[in-house]
């Protein structure tokens, strides 16, 4: 995903299934109306401004489904007021996609039989919240700022990463080395230096309310960002739908 702009622009991570403290956090930051009783009924009302979601929507907390169910939902209305939801997935949905039987999936697999949905369905595209996981980006370009879970580049330009993206989830679908494991874009890496580093420092000087600060689960950290310039530029991938043995045709989001 690529999206230039002149709006404000917000990244917010790991919110990890905790659905009330991910909403009033976004409400303190002026980017909901207010905290839905019904995720599905959220109203975007930060106008044109961007929001990046980084991935690991998922597991350790109670309330995974209430979290993509309001993203979804915030993704259209933020669209219908000249807005953008950039979600992205992080290594959780990527390891559950890949293995709905996956130790970091489980708490996720739980939540899902206990309303009646199959975790199986689900990683294969399946139900409405199978299809929003499968269609998210791994990666997002806004102006000149790289968003990823993991964040490891690996010194690669976006078409290069793109390339290897699509090549890497064609072979072997969302169990790519691509995606899981230390040093991948959306797994967990030790390597947190250069750009994310700079992400991260360079947030707290670029914050546009105090509130976006604040920490949501676990120690994880929003972070707001002001406007950037365009310097980057990349290729969308496209997918053809063999190679992977499931059926990819709803990989929407692909690589960026």
């Amino acid at each position: 995903m690529q999206i230039d702009t002149n709006a404000d622009i917000f990244a917010i991570g790991d919110a990890h299934s905790d659905y009330a403290r991910l909403a009033s956090a976004m409400k303190a930051a002026g980017l909901i109306a207010g905290v839905p009783k019904k995720p599905e009924d959220v109203k975007w009302s930060a106008g044109s401004a961007v929001l990046v979601v980084t991935g690991d929507m998922i597991d350790k907390g109670p309330h995974a489904i209430d979290v993509l169910r309001l993203l979804h939902s915030l993704q259209v209305s933020a669209l219908a007021k000249g807005g953008r939801v950039a979600v992205l997935a992080g290594n959780h949905e990527a390891e559950f996609l890949a293995d709905p039987a996956a130790p970091k999936g489980e708490a996720f697999a739980t939540q899902l039989k206990a309303g009646g949905i199959r975790p199986s369905e689900v990683a294969a595209c399946k139900s409405d919240i199978g299809e929003f996981l499968c269609s998210l980006p791994f990666a997002a370009r806004v102006n000149d700022w790289f968003f990823s879970h993991g964040g490891n580049s690996g010194g690669r330009s976006l078409v290069q990463l793109a390339d290897d993206l699509q090549k890497g989830v064609m072979k072997d679908g969302f169990a790519t080395k691509q995606l899981i494991g230390g040093g991948s874009v959306s797994g967990v890496t030790s390597q947190r230096k250069g750009r994310r580093a700079a992400l991260d420092r360079r947030s707290l000087s670029g914050l546009h309310r105090k509130a976006a600060t604040d920490q949501l689960h676990g120690g994880s950290r929003r972070e707001a960002y002001r406007r950037g310039s365009r310097s980057l530029a990349g290729q969308v991938c496209g997918w053809d739908g063999e190679g992977t043995g499931r059926d990819v045709s709803k990989f929407s989001g692909c690589c960026f």
